[in-house]
């Protein structure tokens, strides 16, 4: 066998313990944050693009595949809502991360491939959360409130009178588009920061990242019809469920056009900040009570603005 060849064969049998591996991933408990990552990786060094996504593809439909064959009896009238809720998530990262390899040639900027990368998560999310509303779907909803009840006991929460599974309803109602989008974004942005180590060009573009500016009025005339539809009595559940899923949803990305101005400023003053320290420390932030909404504000209001403000 000639060293081509022989490379070949290594390369093929890597890809595929890459694949193995992200079906073990998605089979663990934080497996929804890690386990896109070891194809994302691997597929950055198979120069034919659609080779990369034929690997995509069959990762894809390994882990679905294998959520399926060991879930088939939660897809009946009781728990379909609860098949559903474990499918959600995998299928829309799956469907984002191939999609993400599929258009690595059509632009330098993270922000505007995650924007499209986010169109099928934000309609296949977008029909979860209505679907929670249908009658059809009422039995199934009850069973899933019952289980989570379970899983979350009210006695945990000692003398505080917390309707924990009416919030959990609730989030997942207003807020599967934004969650779906947060789980397809963070292993691209793990993967792109490894794969670009040191990488200064990649560096500088993560920092001129920016939404276009047509945006910025979806998102306010969104964010309007999110807080004045409730409030009108011929307005129905499903009609507000679209608005904050998507005004939610759509701040994300304004969110992350925040994350590249502070790159930017903070690169400015010293090189050793790059972009996957920066998100390290948000990250830390995030686990911070109180600091949290304070940070999230702080970069949603600096994408917004920065369509009126220079900040760069």
């Amino acid at each position: 066998m000639d060293n081509s060849r022989q490379t070949a064969v290594y390369r093929n049998v890597f890809i595929v313990l890459m694949i193995l591996s992200s079906v073990v991933l998605s089979r663990l408990s934080m497996g929804l944050l890690l386990f896109p990552i070891p194809v994302l990786l691997s597929v950055n060094s198979i120069a034919d693009k659609r080779k990369a996504v034929a690997v995509h593809l069959a990762a894809s439909a390994a882990v679905i595949g294998v959520y399926l064959v060991t879930s088939y009896e939660l897809f009946t009238a009781e728990y379909v809502t609860i098949g559903l809720l474990g499918l959600l998530f995998p299928l829309t990262t799956c469907i984002a991360c191939t999609l993400w390899t599929a258009l690595r040639d059509y632009s330098n900027s993270v922000l505007r491939k995650l924007v499209i990368c986010s169109f099928p998560t934000a309609a296949i999310a977008l029909a979860f959360s209505i679907w929670i509303c249908l009658p059809a779907a009422e039995q199934s909803v009850e069973t899933m409130s019952s289980v989570y009840s379970l899983v979350v006991p009210q006695d945990l929460l000692g003398e505080v009178t917390v309707d924990i599974v009416g919030i959990f309803i609730g989030v997942l109602k207003l807020g599967s588009v934004p969650v779906a989008m947060l789980l397809q974004t963070l292993p691209i942005l793990i993967s792109e920061c490894l794969l670009h180590r040191r990488d200064e060009k990649w560096y500088f573009d993560f920092a001129d990242m920016k939404m276009p500016y047509k945006y910025v009025w979806i998102y306010l005339i969104l964010l309007f019809l999110s807080v004045v539809a409730p409030r009108l009595s011929f307005v129905g559940q499903i009609p507000v469920i679209i608005f904050w899923n998507l005004t939610l949803g759509l701040s994300l990305h304004f969110i992350l056009e925040g994350v590249s101005i502070v790159v930017y400023l903070l690169r400015k003053r010293s090189l050793f900040f790059t972009p996957g320290r920066i998100m390290i420390y948000m990250a830390f932030a995030m686990v911070i009570p109180g600091l949290n909404m304070f940070v999230l504000s702080a970069l949603l209001a600096l994408g917004v603005f920065e369509n009126w403000i220079k900040f760069r």
